[in-house]
C-alpha cells in the first residue's frame, strides 16, 4: 500500500531525528561526565591537564581581528553568511571561483542548467575523462568502501583492515575510507580532542601508518575521516568552562563560535548548524584556518592518506572547505551534508529537488572541489525498492532524481553507512534488498560507496557487488556516464548506461528494445545485462 509505505517512511525519518537528538543528549552527558573526571584528577595534581603537559592557550599575537593579507589562500570574510555564498561557474568540469558579492548584493543563483553543462558536453564521449587533477574530485573511476562500522573500534582494527587489503582490491574497491584517527572523547572517534594525537581506540600512530602502507601496496587509496566542525577541549577556562584546547593546535574560546550555547565561545557567529555535544569551531579565525590546513597537509604528507571524508559539513560554510582543500590538494574528498527528505501528509514527496539543491549548494560553496554523499538518492531508493514505486527513479526532466541527476561527477551514492546501518540502524536500507540497490548505484553515474558490513558479513551481497564492479570496470562506467531511462513505473525501472549496459529493477519482465545483450548478473527483482 503506497500510503502505508509513505507513512512508514515518514515515521522512520521522524524516529531518526528523535534518535539523533537522544544520542546527542547521551553524548553530551558522557562528555560532561568525562570532563568532571578530568577536573577531579586535575585537582589531585593541583594543576590542569594542559599545564601538566606543557599545553596552553595561544599567545595573544597569534589571533588577528582581520583576515590574512597574503596567505596564498582566499578565505571567506568572517561576516559571510550562508545566503551570500560565492557562486561557482562550471567549465569543462573544473569549478572556477567567481568574485564574491557584497553582503548588500543579491546572491547569484546557480541553476541546474549551469550544473549540467559539463555533463551534456560529455555526451558522445562518455569514456573520455579530463586529466586527473588534485581538486578532490578524483579521476571519475573511483569506487569507495566505507571500511568500518560503528563497532570497529572494539577490535584490532588496523590489523583487520590490513589483512583484508588484497581482498578489497579484488572486489573492485579503489578507495578505502578509514574511521577518524585522532584522540577522541567518544570511542568511535567523532568527538576529537588532540588533532595530532593519533592514538585512538582503533590503534596507534604506527599501526595506522602501517595499515595505510599495506593498503597502498594493494593498489588502494585511503581516505581520512576528518571531523572539522567541532572539537573537544582538553581543560577548563578560568570560569570552569571546557573550552581550552590542547596539543599543537592549542586554541581557546576565540576558536569557538559565539552562538554555541554551551561553551562560552568568543568567535564569530556560526555559519551552519550547531552540534551540541562539543565546541563548534569558528572557521573564520585565521589561526583556525592555518592550523587545520597544516593538519590536513600533515595527514596527507606525513601519515600517508590520499584524501578526506568530511564529517558534518552542515556545521560551517562550505567556502572554508574550499580553502582547506586548496591548501591540502587531496586526490579525493567527499562531504557529509545530511538533510531530511521532503514529506507531505505522510507521503514521501515525488519531487525532491529542494533536498538535492541544498546538497548542490554546499558543493557549490566548496568550489566544486569535493563531492557529497547523495542522500537524496538513498531516500528515494528506500521507497522505490521497498514499496515497489519505481516511478520515483525518474524526475520531471527524465533524469535520475538525486544529486546524481544534476551533478553526477560530484554525487557519491550509497545504500548504508555507520549511522544508518550497523548497530545504530537509524535509517536502514530495506532488508534483503541490498543487491537491488547495488544493481542501481554500481551501474549508474556518480561515485559509488559500498558499506563494510555488506561485503564482510554478507557473502551473497559481496558476490553481487564483485560482479557488478567487474562489469563497471570492464565497460568504463564512470561518474560522468550517461543514463537513458526507458521505463520508470510502479513495478519496473529500466535504463541504459553509456549504451554498454542496461539494468532492470522490479518484478515485471522487460527486454531491451534493440541490440544484442547477455545477462551478467541477476537475482530477485533485478537483472543487469551487457552489450555483446
Amino acid at each position: 500500500d503506497q500510503s502505508e509505505a509513505d507513512r512508514e517512511g515518514e515515521a522512520v525519518a521522524n524516529a531518526f531525528k528523535e534518535q539523533q537528538a537522544e544520542e546527542l543528549r547521551i553524548q553530551r552527558e558522557a562528555l560532561l561526565s568525562e570532563r568532571e573526571a578530568l577536573m577531579e584528577r586535575a585537582g589531585e595534581m593541583d594543576t590542569l591537564p594542559d599545564q601538566a603537559q606543557g599545553w596552553g592557550p595561544p599567545q595573544e599575537e597569534q589571533w588577528e581581528d582581520q583576515q590574512p593579507q597574503d596567505s596564498g589562500i582566499q578565505w571567506a570574510p568572517s561576516e559571510a553568511r550562508p545566503d551570500t555564498f560565492a557562486p561557482v561557474e562550471v567549465t569543462d568540469d573544473v569549478a572556477v571561483h567567481m568574485e564574491e558579492p557584497t553582503l548588500d548584493e543579491q546572491p547569484m543563483i546557480f541553476t541546474v542548467e549551469d550544473l549540467t553543462r559539463t555533463e551534456k558536453a560529455a555526451e558522445g564521449a562518455t569514456s573520455a575523462l579530463p586529466p586527473a587533477h588534485n581538486s578532490g574530485t578524483g579521476t571519475g573511476h573511483e569506487v569507495v568502501l566505507q571500511g568500518f562500522n560503528w563497532e570497529s573500534h572494539r577490535g584490532d582494527y588496523y590489523a583487520e583492515i590490513s589483512s583484508r587489503a588484497t581482498e578489497l582490491a579484488d572486489i573492485g574497491i579503489t578507495q578505502v575510507w578509514l574511521p577518524p584517527p585522532t584522540d577522541s572523547v567518544s570511542p568511535e572517534g567523532y568527538l576529537p580532542r588532540d588533532l595530532y594525537n593519533l592514538n585512538s581506540n582503533y590503534g596507534d600512530y604506527h599501526q595506522l601508518k602501517g595499515a595505510i602502507q599495506v593498503l597502498h601496496q594493494a593498489g588502494l587509496q585511503v581516505l581520512a575521516d576528518a571531523v572539522l566542525n567541532h572539537r573537544c577541549a582538553e581543560s577548563q577556562s578560568a570560569s570552569g568552562c571546557w573550552n581550552v584546547f590542547g596539543g599543537k593546535a592549542a586554541w581557546d574560546a576565540r576558536a569557538i563560535v559565539s552562538d554555541d550555547p554551551n561553551f562560552e565561545g568568543r568567535g564569530n557567529p556560526s555559519t551552519g548548524d550547531i552540534f551540541p555535544p562539543a565546541p563548534n569551531i569558528d572557521h573564520s579565525q585565521e589561526t583556525v584556518q592555518r592550523d587545520i590546513s597544516e593538519w590536513m597537509c600533515w595527514l596527507l604528507n606525513d601519515v600517508g592518506y590520499d584524501g578526506f571524508r568530511l564529517d558534518f559539513v552542515r556545521g560551517f560554510w562550505g567556502g572554508h572547505v574550499k580553502g582547506y582543500l586548496d591548501a591540502s590538494s587531496p586526490q579525493f574528498a567527499v562531504g557529509e551534508y545530511w538533510d531530511s527528505c521532503s514529506y507531505s501528509s505522510g507521503h514521501l514527496d515525488y519531487n525532491q529537488d529542494a533536498h538535492r539543491q541544498r546538497i548542490i549548494d554546499w558543493i557549490n560553496a566548496a568550489g566544486g572541489l569535493a563531492g557529497a554523499f547523495d542522500v537524496t538518492t538513498k531516500g528515494i531508493l528506500h521507497s522505490a525498492i521497498g514499496a515497489k514505486e519505481y516511478w520515483r527513479l525518474k524526475d520531471t526532466q527524465g533524469k535520475p532524481p538525486g544529486v546524481m541527476g544534476w551533478w553526477p561527477s560530484r554525487a557519491v551514492t550509497f545504500l548504508e553507512n555507520h549511522d544508518t546501518g550497523s548497530t545504530q540502524g537509524h535509517w536502514r536500507f530495506p532488508a534483503g534488498c541490498e543487491p537491488i540497490g547495488y544493481a542501481y548505484i554500481l551501474t549508474h553515474p556518480g561515485t559509488p560507496c559500498v558499506f563494510w558490513d555488506h561485503v564482510i558479513y554478507f557473502p551473497e551481497v559481496k558476490s553481487v557487488v564483485k560482479e557488478l564492479l567487474a562489469l563497471r570496470r570492464r565497460n568504463s562506467i564512470n561518474c560522468r556516464s550517461q543514463v537513458t531511462i526507458d521505463k520508470a513505473e510502479n513495478d519496473l525501472y529500466a535504463a541504459y548506461i553509456d549504451k554498454k549496459i542496461c539494468v532492470k529493477l522490479g518484478p515485471r519482465h522487460w527486454t531491451p528494445a534493440q541490440g544484442n545483450w547477455h545477462i551478467v548478473v541477476q537475482g530477485h527483482d533485478y537483472c543487469v545485462m551487457e552489450a555483446r
